[in-house]
C-alpha cells in the first residue's frame, strides 16, 4: 500500500467505523497528516502569514472524522473494541499504551469485526 492509496482509503471510508484497517494504512495516513501539518507550520513560521496557521486548523478539522474512523478500524484489526482508545486521554502513559496497539500486527484470520484485510 502506498501513501496515496492509504489516504484515499481513509477519506473514502470516512463514515465506516466498522471493519478493520491494516497497520500500513494507519501508518501511511499518519505520515501524510504529519507531513501536511509540518509543511503548513513551516510555511507559516517562515512567511509570517497567518493563513497557513488557519490552514492547519481547517486541515485537522476536516480530517478529524476520517482519522477517528481509522482509529476505530485499526483497534478492530488488533481484536480490540474502540473503547480501548479511552486510555489515550491519560497523559504520556496513555499515548505509549496506544502506540503499542498501533504497532501490533493484525489478528490473523477473521475476527468479530470482519475478515483480515491482509487476506483480501
Amino acid at each position: 500500500m502506498t501513501i496515496f492509496e492509504a489516504v484515499r482509503s481513509v477519506i473514502t471510508n470516512f463514515k465506516d467505523f466498522h471493519g478493520r484497517a491494516r497497520r500500513s494504512e494507519f501508518w501511511w495516513y499518519y505520515l501524510f497528516e504529519c507531513i501536511i501539518n509540518f509543511g503548513l507550520s513551516f510555511l507559516g513560521n517562515m512567511t509570517g502569514i497567518r493563513a497557513f496557521i488557519w490552514g492547519i486548523l481547517v486541515f485537522n478539522v476536516v480530517l478529524f472524522i476520517p482519522g477517528l474512523a481509522l482509529l476505530f478500524r485499526r483497534m478492530h484489526d488488533t481484536g480490540k473494541s474502540a473503547w480501548w482508545l479511552l486510555p489515550a486521554i491519560i497523559p504520556f502513559a496513555g499515548q505509549i499504551y496506544m502506540m503499542l496497539w498501533f504497532i501490533k500486527d493484525s489478528v490473523p484470520g477473521e475476527n468479530q469485526y470482519g475478515p483480515n484485510p491482509k487476506g483480501l
